[in-house]
């Protein structure tokens, strides 16, 4: 006897729900400011007036521009890429849950990368986080580590429904 399928209504499928209609675009938004932030040295610290807003800051150093610009646009095309992810997943084509396992992995790369590369190049600006309490090396390993179980569970979540993504 055939097994018989459960049809797609009747799935439960909260999760998804969860990332195609808050999660990716929360990402994708929050992508887009923190590209913003990097490309035009937007921070939010002190104002030349003393106090605590919006302010353009000159890049301290030409290493500093290039770090930043670099990750500013690569934070950019995420942005363009998670959107596109998004769309995947709505759309329940056939290579979307492959596409948002590269987007997890492309997370993770960015953010060992940039780390790295901002220890080589600037290590004074990693020392100054370092010591304002703010251990840039050890906060990208945690965020590394939680990115990495929430893409495994996410792939094997998709992986039980692959039957739904035949467009």
């Amino acid at each position: 006897m055939a097994e018989k399928l459960t049809p797609l209504g009747q799935k439960k499928m909260n999760w998804h729900i969860a990332l195609i209609y808050f999660i990716l675009w929360l990402m994708a938004f929050m992508n887009l400011c923190n590209g913003l932030v990097n490309v035009f040295g937007v921070q939010l610290g002190q104002t030349a007036d003393g106090a605590v807003g919006v302010a353009l800051h000159t890049y301290p150093s030409m290493e500093h521009a290039r770090i930043f610009i670099l990750d500013g646009v690569f934070t950019l095309i995420m942005c363009i890429y998670t959107v596109f992810v998004r769309f995947q997943l709505a759309g329940f084509k056939r290579r979307a849950p492959i596409y948002l396992t590269v987007m997890f992995a492309l997370n993770i790369v960015e953010s060992v990368v940039y780390v790295l590369v901002l220890n080589a190049l600037v290590p004074e600006m990693v020392a100054a986080y370092k010591a304002n309490g703010n251990d840039l090396v050890m906060t990208t390993i945690v965020n590394s580590a939680v990115t990495a179980v929430v893409a495994g569970l996410t792939y094997v979540y998709y992986l039980r429904r692959k039957d739904m993504f035949t467009k």
